[in-house]
């Protein structure tokens, strides 16, 4: 299971009280764009709080996303190469 960072409205405090339950691995940011922080300064001040939290708040901005996103390995599909000739 994940979570997402959304309906925080910028609130860094409740990011760092769900860090005390749930580990950063199980964090992801920026799921709800376009997200309910509409001024620029806020989304930015929010990322830069996120960010300050070290490797844990990368995981949360990109690492897990990644993570989740992971393509599988291009592997040649045996079927379609058959086609192909």
């Amino acid at each position: 299971m994940v979570f997402d960072t959304a309906g925080f409205a910028g609130g860094i405090g409740a990011i760092k009280a769900g860090l005390a339950e749930i580990p950063a691995a199980r964090m992801v940011f920026a799921t709800d764009y376009p997200q309910e922080i509409r001024k620029r300064d806020m989304v930015r001040d929010f990322v830069r709080d996120i960010r300050a939290l070290g490797a844990d708040g990368e995981r949360i901005l990109s690492g897990n996303v990644g993570l989740l996103l992971k393509e599988a390995p291009t592997v040649p599909n045996k079927a379609v190469a058959d086609q192909a000739q």
